[in-house]
């Protein structure tokens, strides 16, 4: 759909619904020899609908504007409505963007953390609400490509495992609040035509704001510490050749650095 405003032209407006349905069969064994066993069989499922709309807006050729809502409506937890917009500005002589987005988003509990045998019922999504700003440079008459950004999101409501006495005994929570932030930098080349090379790399830090439980249950969280498993420093390098109709090989290596992680016995992590 294309729409005419003075000055401006919405190139294209989407809107469409969505749906799926997601199912869950567990058995859970437990046994205490001689003393106690147990099984404990789960059959469940959930569906989830969605509507959305979006709209792109040029203007001058240099300022575009793209927002966009959507509408989840879940079995399990209901309704949540979510909301994006992006803009940029190209500056066509230097063949230079710069960019910023703004959004709320939600991460849904597994099917598992609703339903398994260490499942929560009342289990609410994980809240998100982030941004991100950038500049995108072409050089060399668009055969170079470099990129720069800084990103930071705000969670809320985040799954946590508390354990009730020991590991895997427990439940999942809706018991954390904590911040992500950090910059990407990205550099991409076309040489001979059919030759693409490129690297990008990640600097993260991630810290929880907030955490409702206590330390001594070995969540998965603790204030004011990192996340587990988020890797301050990873990257990518690749290379790809494509000749037309003929064959095509790609490369890609990618790097993960030092990271924190637990037994969940003692919460206090060491890197790996």
């Amino acid at each position: 759909m294309k729409m005419q405003l003075e000055g401006a032209l919405a190139e294209t407006t989407t809107d469409g619904n969505a749906g799926e349905t997601e199912e869950l069969e567990e058995t859970s064994f437990f046994e205490i020899p001689a003393v106690f066993s147990s099984t404990t069989l789960t059959d469940e499922g959930r569906s989830n609908r969605a509507i959305f709309a979006q709209a792109s807006f040029r203007f001058w050729e240099r300022v575009f504007i793209t927002p966009g809502v959507r509408l989840e409506d879940n079995q399990q937890f209901g309704t949540d409505p979510n909301a994006r917009i992006a803009a940029a500005y190209l500056h066509r002589k230097t063949q230079t963007k710069i960019r910023a987005s703004w959004g709320t988003g939600i991460t849904e509990p597994r099917l598992d953390q609703n339903f398994g045998a260490n499942g929560n019922r009342d289990l609410e999504p994980e809240q998100a609400v982030g941004w991100d700003a950038g500049v995108d440079q072409w050089l060399f008459e668009d055969q170079v490509r470099v990129s720069v950004t800084y990103f930071e999101n705000r969670l809320q409501d985040m799954i946590l495992f508390e354990s009730s006495f020991a590991p895997p005994f427990g439940t999942y929570i809706n018991g954390g609040d904590g911040i992500t932030r950090g910059i990407e930098a990205e550099a991409e080349a076309r040489l001979f035509k059919i030759v693409t090379i490129g690297a990008s790399y990640t600097y993260l830090r991630t810290r929880a704001t907030d955490v409702d439980a206590p330390a001594d249950s070995a969540p998965t969280l603790i204030e004011d510490e990192v996340f587990l498993r988020r890797p301050a420093h990873s990257g990518r390098a690749y290379v790809g050749v494509n000749v037309q109709d003929t064959a095509g090989l790609f490369i890609d290596l990618n790097y993960v650095g030092r990271r924190e992680d637990s037994s969940f016995t003692d919460r206090r992590a060491t890197l790996i």
